[in-house]
């Protein structure tokens, strides 16, 4: 993959997916459904979930500014 806006297009996809993926991760651990976080209190679920959904909703923002064309 040579081309640079196709490259970028993956990377804020993925930045996307990643936040979207802990918050739902967040989400279960804050209903206890979460395996891997044993005996994590709810309120670790609750920061996960706003981190993540921060994370899908401002980073592909962000890396789309830093990487606007003519600046």
């Amino acid at each position: 993959m040579s081309d640079p806006a196709a490259r970028r297009f993956f990377v804020i996809q993925a930045v996307r997916v990643a936040g979207v993926v802990v918050a739902v991760w967040g989400l279960s651990a804050s209903y206890g459904r979460a395996p891997w976080l044993g005996g994590a209190p709810a309120w670790v679920g609750a920061v996960m979930l706003a981190a993540g959904t921060a994370v899908a909703l401002i980073g592909p923002r962000l890396l789309a500014r830093k990487w606007r064309s003519g600046s």
